[in-house]
């Protein structure tokens, strides 16, 4: 692999010109390379928030008003690839001012969110204008399926596909052979006559060796799926129940091989009562197009009737030529899917397992057909509950199946959930182990990247290394901060001596300190880490900073390292650990969750403090907590949301989504997909204490 250094510089000779008036932002160890390897290039000046004023590698650093007078035309902002929108957010509008265009290292262009434009059908489609034709009418009908009713599932054939599963031990081919068969059997029947749910299952008896009773057990599986899955679209119940206090008569309309008896039963467990009529094709033996509605018309004799259903075509002008006075067309969830910026998601669809997280997704964040008029194509995240539920916990659920498949393969003895990201982990795996066997001893483990390099330097190089890591502040709150030292074991200045120099003359210092937090450590997790000698480590994106301190402390035990993401250290390459998304350079393209992993390092957290080291018997000590109780509030929140989410996967064993869709259904916070309502963004500072380093918690997500 092509060491960071090299990738840095090539990148950027690749991706910027010589005749580029250019100010780079940043001033990390990549910064220098370019700076010392590209001299041909008109590199004019450095920026960084905190260090403007100052000059680096022969450079002025400057703010983005310095820079413009400079007459410079490209920002390269080298940072990784989390820390890119953050910075560019800062900068942005004073660029977007000057005319100054920014780039990342790999050369795209970073753009201020445009406003998105959706079809002027949805700006139109609002429930005032629902309600004003409902005034005016003397009957309203409803279509029922994709209008009244949603389902869960992405496609409504889905069903049959679960039914196959779920029956696959009574029926003598295949769940696909049976999915297929029940799909034409139903084509079949309809380019005869408008079939019941009866009609096509004894088509299917025709086809295949089932006797009555297995055909009727596949009629009840199917009804009952179909109870399970579908639900009401609520602003349009709430429309319904709007009518039903106007004293409007209200009635149903579809084409549909389910009976009038089975489709009042799942009207009324989705909140639908007061009904007069069900018009249902597959009984009145007519469809939309072939005369439906006239048995509407015929039974309403003399009232003024509107329509509401989601089909241009078989709702709406259907509709017209059949005598209906009025209609009101509202969009189905598939036809918003198709017009909102999340119809990329629609790639995932070739698996069931893929198909069912989807629906049970757009089902919800697109159950409001009005919902474009506002939103102009994005969803809305209406709550913390929400951000956890929808949004989270999928990506969770598939790591932990992963996480338990490769500690098993390695025969992994104790699995350590590192605190604080460890929390919500350890939570789930409580749920899941209500439902299913565990296959691996697991515990919450307190570790911190502070207590772990405390404990864990043991040599002079591992302390010049901890030396050598982010940290925003001086030598001496470096040492402080990170080391613990107090003002009496800080050693007087030198004139003359570099940062470095200081830094290194409290070596023996800090190394001494070390023993002593290395036994308190040791105290704390004799009873977790026992006997075992094959540990597994749980971190969520790291280079392994705690895992490198703890084999230091513990080296009689063999340890392997199962990340979310590994962020590439040399210093940490002799580190045994296996990452969920692919190990890169943090300059490369990254996983959708890499680029908020900052935001989510906030959620993958506990409700205690920092830990600050373990007392002389082993038990935990903790920093004075600096976070807001409003913030905590949200994050129990959010945790709420994604552990009830996972109780309901568990309990109705629904599958576990593949490790990309779980990435792009968390990638849905971006604003440019959705209009964020939670409360858990506004306000709220995030703090790295190791790094002495602090983000708008609402700057992090792109």
């Amino acid at each position: 692999m092509i060491d960071e250094a090299k990738f840095v510089e090539d990148s950027f000779r690749r991706n910027f010109n010589l005749d580029d008036c250019i100010a780079i932002y940043g001033l990390g160890k990549n910064t220098k390379v370019i700076v010392e390897n590209c001299p041909e290039y008109n590199i004019v000046a450095l920026m960084d928030r905190n260090r403007t004023g100052e000059s680096e590698w022969g450079l002025p650093i400057l703010s983005v008003d310095e820079v413009n007078e400079r007459a410079v035309n490209k920002i390269v902002i080298i940072a990784t690839a989390a820390n890119v929108p953050v910075i560019f957010r800062r900068i942005a509008k004073s660029c977007e001012n000057y005319g100054i265009s920014v780039y990342n290292i790999e050369g795209t262009k970073q753009e201020i969110k445009k406003e998105y434009k959706v079809d002027d059908f949805y700006i139109s489609c609002t429930e005032q204008k629902a309600k004003e034709k409902i005034d005016e009418c003397d009957v309203v009908s409803f279509d029922i399926f994709d209008t009244l009713l949603v389902r869960k599932t992405l496609y409504p054939t889905d069903v049959f596909e679960i039914v196959g599963k779920r029956c696959g031990s009574i029926i003598p081919v295949s769940v696909s052979d049976f999915y297929k068969l029940r799909i034409e059997c139903e084509r079949k029947l309809y380019s005869e006559k408008q079939p019941t749910i009866y009609d096509i299952y004894n088509e299917i008896q025709r086809n295949i060796d089932i006797d009555d009773e297995v055909k009727k057990k596949l009629i009840e599986c199917e009804v009952e799926i179909e109870k399970e899955v579908l639900f009401a679209r609520e602003s349009i119940l709430d429309l319904w129940n709007y009518a039903l206090s106007k004293n409007k008569k209200i009635c149903c309309t579809s084409d549909m091989y389910l009976t009038e008896k089975i489709i009042r039963e799942l009207l009324t467990a989705a909140g639908y009562t007061g009904m007069e009529h069900v018009f249902v094709s597959c009984e009145i033996g007519k469809s939309k197009s072939s005369g439906l509605f006239k048995a509407v018309k015929k039974t309403y004799l003399g009232k003024k009737i509107l329509h509401i259903g989601d089909n241009a075509d078989a709702d709406i002008r259907c509709a017209y030529e059949q005598g209906i006075d009025e209609t009101f067309r509202i969009s189905s969830i598939y036809k918003m899917i198709d017009d909102s910026r999340l119809s990329e998601l629609l790639a995932f669809e070739s698996m069931i397992e893929e198909r069912c997280e989807l629906g049970k997704l757009f089902s919800k964040i697109f159950n409001d057909p009005f919902l474009f008029s506002e939103t102009y194509g994005r969803c809305v995240v209406k709550d913390n509950y929400s951000i956890g539920y929808y949004f989270i916990e999928p990506m969770l659920a598939a790591f932990i199946e992963w996480i338990l498949s490769e500690c098993q393969k390695e025969q992994i003895e104790m699995l350590l959930l590192g605190a604080r990201d460890g929390f919500i982990i350890e939570k789930l795996l409580d749920v899941r182990a209500d439902y299913t066997e565990n296959v691996i001893p697991y515990s919450y483990f307190y570790a911190s990247r502070y207590t772990c390099t405390l404990a864990g330097v043991s040599s002079e190089d591992d302390v010049k290394y901890a030396f050598s890591m982010a940290f925003e502040g001086s030598a001496k709150e470096m040492l402080m901060g990170r080391f613990a030292l107090n003002e009496e074991e800080l050693l007087s200045e030198i004139q003359g001596e570099t940062k470095n120099q200081f830094l290194e003359r409290h070596i023996p210092i800090i190394l001494r300190n070390a023993q002593n937090y290395r036994e308190r450590y040791r105290e704390y997790a004799e009873n977790i880490i026992g006997r075992h000698k094959k540990i597994g480590f749980f971190d969520f994106v790291s280079s392994g900073t705690c895992q490198l301190w703890l084999e230091n402390i513990f080296p009689e035990s063999k340890w392997i390292g199962y990340y979310f993401i590994k962020t590439l250290d040399k210093y940490k390459d002799k580190l045994d650990i296996r990452s969920y998304f692919k190990p890169k350079y943090v300059y490369e393209k990254q996983s959708k969750l890499y680029k908020n992993y900052i935001f989510m390092e906030n959620i993958m957290t506990s409700y205690e403090a920092t830990l600050k080291g373990f007392s002389s018997d082993g038990l935990p000590v903790f920093e004075d907590d600096k976070r807001e109780k409003c913030y905590l509030k949200a994050v129990q929140e959010i945790h709420r949301g994604i552990v009830d989410a996972y109780t309901e996967r568990m309990r109705e064993k629904q599958g576990i989504p593949s490790i990309d869709l779980a990435d792009e259904i968390l990638n849905i916070l971006n604003g440019n997909y959705s209009v964020m309502r939670a409360d858990f963004f506004e306000g709220n500072k995030l703090e790295d204490e190791f790094c002495k380093r602090t983000f708008d918690l609402k700057s992090v997500i792109e």
